[in-house]
Protein backbone atom coordinates (compact mmCIF):
# COMPACT_ATOMS: atom_id res chain seq x y z
CA UNK A 1 0.00 0.00 0.00
CA UNK A 2 1.38 3.58 -1.07
CA UNK A 3 1.24 6.13 1.29
CA UNK A 4 1.49 9.57 0.39
CA UNK A 5 2.20 12.86 2.53
CA UNK A 6 0.50 15.76 1.51
CA UNK A 7 2.16 19.13 3.01
CA UNK A 8 0.02 22.17 3.05
CA UNK A 9 2.02 25.23 1.70
CA UNK A 10 1.67 26.89 5.48
CA UNK A 11 3.74 23.41 6.74
CA UNK A 12 6.09 23.70 3.94
CA UNK A 13 6.34 27.41 4.91
CA UNK A 14 7.03 26.72 8.14
CA UNK A 15 9.15 24.06 7.49
CA UNK A 16 10.97 26.47 5.80
CA UNK A 17 10.87 29.11 8.25
CA UNK A 18 12.40 26.89 10.50
CA UNK A 19 15.22 25.28 8.11
CA UNK A 20 16.10 29.18 7.46
CA UNK A 21 15.47 30.28 11.42
CA UNK A 22 18.28 27.46 11.90
CA UNK A 23 20.72 28.73 9.95
CA UNK A 24 20.05 32.38 10.95
CA UNK A 25 20.88 31.54 14.40
CA UNK A 26 24.26 29.20 13.22
CA UNK A 27 24.90 32.15 10.86
CA UNK A 28 24.08 34.76 14.47
CA UNK A 29 26.45 32.73 16.48
CA UNK A 30 29.40 32.48 14.28
CA UNK A 31 28.94 36.19 13.49
CA UNK A 32 28.74 37.03 17.23
CA UNK A 33 31.90 35.01 17.38
CA UNK A 34 33.72 36.85 14.67
CA UNK A 35 32.56 39.99 16.10
CA UNK A 36 34.34 39.27 19.08
CA UNK A 37 37.12 38.14 18.01
CA UNK A 38 37.97 40.96 15.66
CA UNK A 39 37.43 43.45 18.86
CA UNK A 40 39.11 41.20 20.88
CA UNK A 41 42.19 41.53 18.29
CA UNK A 42 41.89 45.44 18.36
CA UNK A 43 42.27 45.15 21.69
CA UNK A 44 45.42 43.52 21.55
CA UNK A 45 47.00 45.69 19.01
CA UNK A 46 46.09 48.60 21.25
CA UNK A 47 47.56 46.84 24.15
CA UNK A 48 50.80 46.09 22.63
CA UNK A 49 50.75 49.74 20.83
CA UNK A 50 50.48 50.73 24.53
CA UNK A 51 53.53 48.48 26.20
CA UNK A 52 55.68 49.62 23.45
CA UNK A 53 54.92 53.17 24.08
CA UNK A 54 54.88 52.77 28.14
CA UNK A 55 58.65 51.18 27.25
CA UNK A 56 59.41 53.87 24.64
CA UNK A 57 58.47 56.64 26.96
CA UNK A 58 60.58 55.19 30.36
CA UNK A 59 63.86 55.07 28.10
CA UNK A 60 63.02 58.80 26.82
CA UNK A 61 62.68 59.76 30.66
CA UNK A 62 65.88 58.57 31.62
CA UNK A 63 67.31 60.26 28.50
CA UNK A 64 65.59 63.77 29.53
CA UNK A 65 67.29 63.62 32.81
CA UNK A 66 70.57 62.54 31.24
CA UNK A 67 70.06 65.95 29.68
CA UNK A 68 68.35 67.70 32.79
CA UNK A 69 71.86 66.60 34.33
CA UNK A 70 73.95 68.07 31.85
CA UNK A 71 72.17 71.42 32.00
CA UNK A 72 72.37 71.62 35.61
CA UNK A 73 76.12 70.76 35.37
CA UNK A 74 77.08 72.97 32.64
CA UNK A 75 74.61 76.35 33.89
CA UNK A 76 73.86 75.48 37.44
CA UNK A 77 71.00 76.19 37.27
CA UNK A 78 68.90 74.59 40.02
CA UNK A 79 65.20 74.33 37.40
CA UNK A 80 66.65 71.62 35.35
CA UNK A 81 67.21 69.67 38.83
CA UNK A 82 62.98 70.34 39.11
CA UNK A 83 62.69 68.75 35.82
CA UNK A 84 65.02 65.67 36.66
CA UNK A 85 62.26 64.99 39.71
CA UNK A 86 59.71 65.29 37.23
CA UNK A 87 60.67 62.99 34.97
CA UNK A 88 61.93 60.61 37.83
CA UNK A 89 58.43 60.86 38.82
CA UNK A 90 56.63 59.87 35.47
CA UNK A 91 59.44 57.05 34.75
CA UNK A 92 57.84 54.96 38.11
CA UNK A 93 54.06 56.32 36.56
CA UNK A 94 54.97 54.53 33.58
CA UNK A 95 56.34 51.51 35.26
CA UNK A 96 53.47 51.10 37.80
CA UNK A 97 50.93 51.42 34.31
CA UNK A 98 52.90 48.85 32.61
CA UNK A 99 53.23 46.41 35.36
CA UNK A 100 48.94 46.87 35.01
CA UNK A 101 49.12 46.05 31.15
CA UNK A 102 51.44 42.61 31.55
CA UNK A 103 49.45 41.86 34.43
CA UNK A 104 48.54 37.98 32.35
CA UNK A 105 52.06 38.01 31.49
CA UNK A 106 54.73 35.60 33.57
CA UNK A 107 57.58 36.18 31.42
CA UNK A 108 56.78 39.41 30.66
CA UNK A 109 56.18 40.59 34.55
CA UNK A 110 59.92 38.40 35.25
CA UNK A 111 61.26 41.08 32.69
CA UNK A 112 59.85 44.32 34.10
CA UNK A 113 61.46 43.29 37.74
CA UNK A 114 64.45 43.50 36.18
CA UNK A 115 63.87 46.16 34.09
CA UNK A 116 62.86 48.71 37.18
CA UNK A 117 65.91 47.32 39.08
CA UNK A 118 68.24 48.76 36.23
CA UNK A 119 66.21 51.86 36.01
CA UNK A 120 66.25 52.22 40.50
CA UNK A 121 70.52 52.07 39.49
CA UNK A 122 70.50 54.04 36.60
CA UNK A 123 68.45 57.29 38.86
CA UNK A 124 70.97 56.21 42.21
CA UNK A 125 73.82 57.03 39.82
CA UNK A 126 71.86 60.51 38.45
CA UNK A 127 71.68 61.60 42.57
CA UNK A 128 75.48 60.89 42.86
CA UNK A 129 76.41 62.79 39.98
CA UNK A 130 74.04 65.62 41.25
CA UNK A 131 75.51 65.42 44.79
CA UNK A 132 79.32 65.96 43.37
CA UNK A 133 78.27 68.65 41.21
CA UNK A 134 76.89 70.47 44.24
CA UNK A 135 79.68 69.88 46.42
CA UNK A 136 81.90 71.41 44.06
CA UNK A 137 80.51 74.70 42.54
CA UNK A 138 83.35 75.80 41.93
CA UNK A 139 84.91 73.48 39.43
CA UNK A 140 83.39 70.07 38.68
CA UNK A 141 86.34 67.15 38.67
CA UNK A 142 85.55 64.95 35.65
CA UNK A 143 87.38 62.18 37.11
CA UNK A 144 84.74 62.27 39.79
CA UNK A 145 82.11 61.63 37.13
CA UNK A 146 83.29 60.45 34.40
CA UNK A 147 82.88 56.60 36.19
CA UNK A 148 79.25 57.20 37.21
CA UNK A 149 78.68 58.06 33.39
CA UNK A 150 80.21 54.96 32.35
CA UNK A 151 78.51 52.58 34.62
CA UNK A 152 75.19 54.95 33.75
CA UNK A 153 75.87 54.24 30.09
CA UNK A 154 76.42 50.38 30.85
CA UNK A 155 73.07 50.39 32.72
CA UNK A 156 70.91 52.21 29.69
CA UNK A 157 72.18 49.76 27.11
CA UNK A 158 71.15 46.70 29.10
CA UNK A 159 67.62 48.93 29.73
CA UNK A 160 67.69 49.26 26.00
CA UNK A 161 68.36 45.48 25.15
CA UNK A 162 65.45 44.58 28.07
CA UNK A 163 63.07 47.24 26.51
CA UNK A 164 63.80 45.61 22.73
CA UNK A 165 63.35 42.45 24.06
CA UNK A 166 60.00 43.15 25.85
CA UNK A 167 58.78 44.81 22.90
CA UNK A 168 59.82 41.49 20.47
CA UNK A 169 57.35 39.32 22.49
CA UNK A 170 54.17 41.73 22.44
CA UNK A 171 54.70 41.66 18.57
CA UNK A 172 55.24 37.96 18.48
CA UNK A 173 51.76 37.64 20.45
CA UNK A 174 50.34 40.10 18.51
CA UNK A 175 51.37 38.00 15.26
CA UNK A 176 49.82 34.97 17.05
CA UNK A 177 46.33 36.59 17.84
CA UNK A 178 45.78 37.97 14.37
CA UNK A 179 46.61 34.42 12.67
CA UNK A 180 43.72 33.25 15.03
CA UNK A 181 41.21 35.85 14.41
CA UNK A 182 41.46 35.83 10.73
CA UNK A 183 41.31 31.72 10.73
CA UNK A 184 38.11 31.76 12.75
CA UNK A 185 37.00 35.18 9.95
CA UNK A 186 37.63 32.52 6.63
CA UNK A 187 35.51 29.86 8.58
CA UNK A 188 32.43 31.52 9.31
CA UNK A 189 33.05 33.40 5.77
CA UNK A 190 32.47 29.61 4.55
CA UNK A 191 29.37 28.65 7.31
CA UNK A 192 27.73 32.71 5.80
CA UNK A 193 28.27 31.47 2.15
CA UNK A 194 26.27 27.93 2.65
CA UNK A 195 23.44 29.36 4.99
CA UNK A 196 23.06 32.02 2.52
CA UNK A 197 22.01 29.12 0.11
CA UNK A 198 19.19 28.82 2.60
CA UNK A 199 18.49 32.58 3.02
CA UNK A 200 20.28 34.68 0.58
CA UNK A 201 18.32 38.06 1.72
CA UNK A 202 20.30 36.83 5.66
CA UNK A 203 23.48 35.97 3.50
CA UNK A 204 23.41 39.38 2.21
CA UNK A 205 22.60 40.97 5.67
CA UNK A 206 25.18 39.80 7.88
CA UNK A 207 27.94 40.25 4.27
CA UNK A 208 27.40 43.67 4.51
CA UNK A 209 27.64 43.96 8.62
CA UNK A 210 30.83 41.55 8.43
CA UNK A 211 32.89 43.31 5.36
CA UNK A 212 31.82 46.71 7.12
CA UNK A 213 32.83 45.92 10.68
CA UNK A 214 36.51 44.20 8.97
CA UNK A 215 36.86 47.04 6.50
CA UNK A 216 36.59 49.69 9.62
CA UNK A 217 39.50 47.26 11.84
CA UNK A 218 41.53 47.06 8.82
CA UNK A 219 41.47 50.75 8.07
CA UNK A 220 42.08 51.44 11.57
CA UNK A 221 45.11 49.00 12.08
CA UNK A 222 46.32 50.55 8.90
CA UNK A 223 46.10 54.30 10.63
CA UNK A 224 48.05 52.50 13.66
CA UNK A 225 50.65 50.89 11.93
CA UNK A 226 51.36 54.29 9.37
CA UNK A 227 51.20 56.35 13.20
CA UNK A 228 54.15 54.04 14.46
CA UNK A 229 55.86 54.53 11.06
CA UNK A 230 55.91 57.97 11.31
CA UNK A 231 57.00 57.60 15.29
CA UNK A 232 59.98 55.76 14.11
CA UNK A 233 60.88 58.25 12.19
CA UNK A 234 60.28 61.16 14.24
CA UNK A 235 62.03 60.01 16.93
CA UNK A 236 65.04 58.59 14.89
CA UNK A 237 64.93 62.76 13.76
CA UNK A 238 65.02 63.96 17.17
CA UNK A 239 67.38 61.70 18.49
CA UNK A 240 69.92 63.27 16.08
CA UNK A 241 69.21 66.74 15.87
CA UNK A 242 69.32 66.00 20.20
CA UNK A 243 72.60 64.35 20.27
CA UNK A 244 74.89 66.49 18.05
CA UNK A 245 74.14 69.89 20.30
CA UNK A 246 74.25 68.03 23.19
CA UNK A 247 77.54 66.42 22.23
CA UNK A 248 78.48 70.35 21.01
CA UNK A 249 77.87 71.49 24.45
CA UNK A 250 80.00 69.04 26.44
CA UNK A 251 83.14 69.38 23.98
CA UNK A 252 82.76 73.46 24.49
CA UNK A 253 82.59 73.26 28.19
CA UNK A 254 85.85 71.04 28.49
CA UNK A 255 87.18 73.03 26.53
CA UNK A 256 86.33 76.18 28.65
CA UNK A 257 87.49 74.20 31.46
CA UNK A 258 90.89 72.87 30.05
CA UNK A 259 91.80 75.46 28.48
CA UNK A 260 93.22 78.06 30.70
CA UNK A 261 95.09 80.10 27.55
CA UNK A 262 91.47 80.79 25.75
CA UNK A 263 90.87 85.10 26.01
CA UNK A 264 87.81 86.48 27.80
CA UNK A 265 86.46 87.27 23.98
CA UNK A 266 87.15 84.15 22.99
CA UNK A 267 85.47 83.17 26.06
CA UNK A 268 82.52 85.11 25.92
CA UNK A 269 81.77 83.70 22.29
CA UNK A 270 81.97 80.30 23.52
CA UNK A 271 79.58 80.76 26.45
CA UNK A 272 77.33 82.91 23.82
CA UNK A 273 77.33 79.68 21.38
CA UNK A 274 76.53 77.66 24.94
CA UNK A 275 73.46 79.64 25.41
CA UNK A 276 72.34 80.01 22.03
CA UNK A 277 72.39 75.93 21.99
CA UNK A 278 70.68 75.12 24.98
CA UNK A 279 68.08 77.60 23.74
CA UNK A 280 67.26 75.01 20.51
CA UNK A 281 67.64 72.37 22.39
CA UNK A 282 64.63 73.94 24.97
CA UNK A 283 62.76 74.81 21.68
CA UNK A 284 62.86 71.25 20.00
CA UNK A 285 62.19 69.55 23.34
CA UNK A 286 59.41 72.00 23.93
CA UNK A 287 57.97 71.13 20.54
CA UNK A 288 58.93 67.15 21.26
CA UNK A 289 56.32 67.07 24.46
CA UNK A 290 53.40 69.05 22.90
CA UNK A 291 53.57 67.33 19.90
CA UNK A 292 53.70 63.76 22.11
CA UNK A 293 50.74 64.94 24.41
CA UNK A 294 49.24 66.13 20.92
CA UNK A 295 49.26 62.89 19.44
CA UNK A 296 48.06 60.87 22.49
CA UNK A 297 45.18 63.33 22.80
CA UNK A 298 46.06 64.59 25.90
CA UNK A 299 46.04 68.65 24.80
CA UNK A 300 43.10 70.10 25.63
CA UNK A 301 41.34 73.00 23.83
CA UNK A 302 40.65 75.98 25.32
CA UNK A 303 39.23 78.48 23.05
CA UNK A 304 38.77 82.30 24.12
CA UNK A 305 38.47 85.41 22.96
CA UNK A 306 42.42 87.69 23.14
CA UNK A 307 43.90 89.68 21.28
CA UNK A 308 46.29 88.43 18.31
CA UNK A 309 48.15 91.77 17.92
CA UNK A 310 49.78 91.26 21.99
CA UNK A 311 50.82 87.38 21.00
CA UNK A 312 52.78 88.48 18.21
CA UNK A 313 54.50 91.60 20.04
CA UNK A 314 55.24 88.95 22.96
CA UNK A 315 56.74 86.30 20.40
CA UNK A 316 58.90 89.07 19.21
CA UNK A 317 60.20 90.06 22.68
CA UNK A 318 61.12 86.40 23.26
CA UNK A 319 63.02 85.83 19.99
CA UNK A 320 64.87 89.57 20.55
CA UNK A 321 67.97 88.18 21.25
CA UNK A 322 68.05 86.09 18.19
CA UNK A 323 66.76 88.37 16.01
CA UNK A 324 69.42 91.13 17.21
CA UNK A 325 72.26 88.63 17.10
CA UNK A 326 72.00 88.71 13.29
CA UNK A 327 70.97 91.84 13.18
CA UNK A 328 67.47 91.06 11.34
CA UNK A 329 64.68 93.62 11.79
CA UNK A 330 61.42 92.55 12.65
CA UNK A 331 58.07 94.72 11.54
CA UNK A 332 55.15 94.51 13.74
CA UNK A 333 52.28 95.39 11.25
CA UNK A 334 49.73 93.44 13.19
CA UNK A 335 46.45 95.27 13.80
CA UNK A 336 44.43 94.93 17.41
CA UNK A 337 41.93 92.26 16.55
CA UNK A 338 40.19 89.74 19.01
CA UNK A 339 40.15 86.02 17.46
CA UNK A 340 38.51 83.25 19.08
CA UNK A 341 40.90 80.21 19.86
CA UNK A 342 43.27 78.20 22.27
CA UNK A 343 45.67 81.17 22.86
CA UNK A 344 48.52 78.98 23.83
CA UNK A 345 48.45 77.18 20.74
CA UNK A 346 48.34 80.17 18.86
CA UNK A 347 51.26 81.51 20.64
CA UNK A 348 53.21 78.43 20.30
CA UNK A 349 52.30 78.52 16.36
CA UNK A 350 53.60 82.53 16.37
CA UNK A 351 56.80 81.94 18.27
CA UNK A 352 57.53 78.85 15.55
CA UNK A 353 57.25 80.82 12.76
CA UNK A 354 58.55 83.81 13.68
CA UNK A 355 61.92 81.87 15.32
CA UNK A 356 61.85 79.85 11.81
CA UNK A 357 62.25 83.16 10.11
CA UNK A 358 64.89 84.25 12.21
CA UNK A 359 66.35 81.23 11.53
CA UNK A 360 66.39 81.11 7.91
CA UNK A 361 67.41 85.07 7.27
CA UNK A 362 70.77 86.32 6.44
CA UNK A 363 72.63 89.20 8.59
CA UNK A 364 70.60 92.49 8.10
CA UNK A 365 67.57 90.60 6.67
CA UNK A 366 64.00 91.68 7.63
CA UNK A 367 60.78 90.12 8.60
CA UNK A 368 57.50 91.77 8.31
CA UNK A 369 54.00 90.27 10.25
CA UNK A 370 50.87 91.16 8.95
CA UNK A 371 47.12 90.69 9.13
CA UNK A 372 44.08 90.95 7.24
CA UNK A 373 40.20 89.70 7.99
CA UNK A 374 39.74 87.09 5.03
CA UNK A 375 36.53 84.83 4.39
CA UNK A 376 34.44 82.97 6.89
CA UNK A 377 35.34 85.97 9.47
CA UNK A 378 38.83 84.15 10.21
CA UNK A 379 41.89 86.50 10.31
CA UNK A 380 45.01 85.63 8.10
CA UNK A 381 48.41 86.29 9.29
CA UNK A 382 51.19 86.43 7.30
CA UNK A 383 54.84 86.23 8.05
CA UNK A 384 57.18 87.27 5.55
CA UNK A 385 61.18 87.03 5.21
CA UNK A 386 63.84 87.39 2.57
CA UNK A 387 66.11 85.02 3.70
CA UNK A 388 67.02 81.40 2.51
CA UNK A 389 63.73 80.51 0.82
CA UNK A 390 62.53 76.85 0.43
CA UNK A 391 62.84 74.56 -2.71
CA UNK A 392 59.58 73.67 -4.58
CA UNK A 393 60.05 70.24 -3.25
CA UNK A 394 60.79 71.08 0.26
CA UNK A 395 57.87 73.03 -0.07
CA UNK A 396 55.50 70.30 -0.41
CA UNK A 397 57.25 68.20 2.22
CA UNK A 398 57.10 70.93 5.34
CA UNK A 399 53.91 70.14 6.79
CA UNK A 400 53.88 66.45 6.70
CA UNK A 401 55.65 64.27 9.44
CA UNK A 402 56.55 61.69 7.44
CA UNK A 403 59.02 63.69 5.39
CA UNK A 404 60.16 65.58 7.93
CA UNK A 405 64.03 66.56 7.75
CA UNK A 406 66.34 68.63 10.25
CA UNK A 407 68.09 71.74 8.35
CA UNK A 408 70.37 74.69 9.95
CA UNK A 409 69.82 78.36 9.55
CA UNK A 410 71.88 80.59 7.95
CA UNK A 411 74.37 80.75 10.87
CA UNK A 412 74.08 77.12 11.39
CA UNK A 413 71.49 77.13 13.76
CA UNK A 414 69.81 73.56 14.41
CA UNK A 415 66.36 73.21 13.08
CA UNK A 416 64.19 69.83 13.26
CA UNK A 417 61.40 70.74 10.99
CA UNK A 418 59.00 69.50 14.01
CA UNK A 419 57.86 73.54 14.73
CA UNK A 420 55.78 73.51 11.18
CA UNK A 421 54.35 70.40 12.21
CA UNK A 422 52.74 71.19 15.13
CA UNK A 423 51.67 74.73 14.00
CA UNK A 424 49.17 72.99 11.22
CA UNK A 425 48.11 70.02 13.83
CA UNK A 426 47.17 73.52 16.15
CA UNK A 427 45.60 75.62 13.44
CA UNK A 428 43.29 72.82 11.94
CA UNK A 429 42.59 71.92 15.61
CA UNK A 430 41.38 75.55 16.49
CA UNK A 431 39.63 75.66 12.49
CA UNK A 432 42.00 77.40 10.67
CA UNK A 433 44.48 76.88 7.93
CA UNK A 434 48.09 76.94 6.83
CA UNK A 435 50.23 77.51 4.09
CA UNK A 436 53.36 78.46 2.42
CA UNK A 437 54.95 80.53 -0.16
CA UNK A 438 58.52 80.24 -0.76
CA UNK A 439 61.21 81.06 -3.50
CA UNK A 440 65.06 79.79 -3.04
CA UNK A 441 67.25 82.76 -2.33
CA UNK A 442 64.20 85.09 -2.75
CA UNK A 443 62.38 84.42 1.33
CA UNK A 444 59.12 82.56 2.50
CA UNK A 445 55.98 83.64 3.60
CA UNK A 446 53.77 81.62 6.41
CA UNK A 447 50.39 82.15 6.39
CA UNK A 448 47.20 81.29 8.67
CA UNK A 449 44.19 82.02 9.68
CA UNK A 450 42.18 82.02 13.00
CA UNK A 451 38.28 82.43 13.56
CA UNK A 452 37.29 85.74 14.96
CA UNK A 453 34.15 84.72 16.33
CA UNK A 454 32.52 81.95 18.42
Amino acid sequence: MNIRFKFSKFAIFTFGLIFATVFLFISVFYSYDTSGKLYENFEWVDHTYKVKEKLESIELELIRNESALRGFAISGDTSFLGNFNANTGKIFGEIGYLRKLISDNHNQQARLLILESLVLKRIQLFKQSILILKRNKEKVELRLLMPIALEGKKYMNKIHELKTIMSGEENELLIKRQHNAKRGIEETNLTILISGLVSLSILIFVTFIIKKDISERVKLENSLRLLDQNKNKFFSIISHDLRGPIHGLSRLASFIDSDKTITKEEKSDMMEAIKNTTVEIGTLLENLLLWSKHQMGKIEIRREKFDIKRIVENSITLLKNSSLSKNISIINEVESQEVYADKNMIDTVTRNIIHNATKFTGQGGEIIIKSKMGRDNKLEIRVIDNGIGISPEGLKKIFQVQNVQASKGTDNERGSGLGLILCKDFIEINGGNINAESEEGKGTEIFFTIPTLI
